[in-house]
């Protein structure tokens, strides 16, 4: 059966509104930029930009930004289709504040997320027809620590869209001040078992299965344990100056299961970095397209 989507992506979408380094409040508006953006977002935008068809689950507040957020979408080719309007008046947009510093300092990040529309998201405004039409489906752990109601939704999106056939793929990827080390683990556990393709540290992976093995047999053991077709092991980030600043590359690791073969980096070739994609999310859409096209 051929599927209408390539991808899915589920989670917060948030407007940035980012502070030129030149400016020391926000009074003159001249001088801030706006940008829509997320995590689950960017990955997805990428995996579209290399010519995929690509759709996205989340909720936006009726009020008129919403015609910003979804021009965006639109722009970069992702259905529209699976973005709820919510109807409750208090619902809000999240937001993302960045003050750029000069360099080599890091910019100032401060997120508003409070009430957003997002927490009051309800599965039965979505369409039953999605889960049956689409490849592949991705989210992450940030997004699934925002709430108990959006990790709970998460967890049944996974298990509907496995249970038609898509490939479910998690990016771990836990913020510290969102989710204690033991609620991430016990998270963890009733997550990984939906999972085909995992994007993780070597640092949660050893604190999820402790041992002292080296990390290719720590990753294989873990491929074992919880049936996951594909590993992504995101090391340490490796710094370099790129455009005047200090860049975050992080370093990966791929693991295979049915050929039980490693690859040091992700094939991403076509996605381009911008300002707004981070390089995590960028090698992210790029691995998913090469498993995808």
């Amino acid at each position: 059966m051929n599927k209408r989507y390539d991808i899915i992506g589920f989670g917060e979408i948030l407007l940035g509104l980012n502070l030129s380094k030149n400016v020391n409040n926000v009074s003159n508006a001249a001088v801030i930029k706006n940008q829509v953006l997320g995590l689950e977002l960017d990955v997805v935008a990428g995996v579209s930009a290399l010519g995929l068809k690509s759709g996205f689950i989340s909720c936006l507040p009726r009020h008129n930004i919403r015609g910003q957020v979804l021009d965006y979408l639109r722009a970069s080719s992702i259905a529209t289709d699976f973005v709820v309007l919510n109807k409750y008046e208090d619902a809000k947009l999240g937001l993302y504040f960045s003050k750029e510093k000069p360099f080599p300092g890091k910019n100032d990040i401060v997120y508003n997320r409070k009430e957003a529309a997002l927490n009051q998201l309800d599965l039965n405004e979505l369409p039953s027809t999605i889960y049956n039409n689409c490849k592949l489906f991705h989210t992450s752990g940030v997004n699934l620590s925002l709430s108990e109601n959006i990790y709970n939704i998460g967890l049944e999106l996974m298990r509907r869209f496995k249970q038609e056939g898509a490939l479910v793929s998690f990016d771990v990827n836990f913020e510290t001040n969102l989710w204690s080390e033991a609620e991430q683990k016990s998270a963890l556990i009733k997550i990984l078992p939906y999972v085909d393709i995992l994007f993780i540290s070597e640092r949660i992976l050893r604190r999820t299965l402790p041992q002292t093995a080296a990390l290719k047999e720590l990753i294989r053991d873990y491929s074992l344990s919880f049936e996951i077709t594909t590993v992504v092991v995101v090391e340490q980030p490796r710094t370099k100056l790129k455009r005047s600043r200090l860049k975050q590359d992080p370093g990966f690791l791929i693991y295979q299961a049915q050929t039980d073969t490693f690859q040091p980096e992700p094939p991403n070739e076509g996605v381009q970095l911008s300002a707004e994609m981070n390089s995590r999310e960028a090698y992210i859409s790029g691995t998913l397209y090469n498993l995808l096209k």
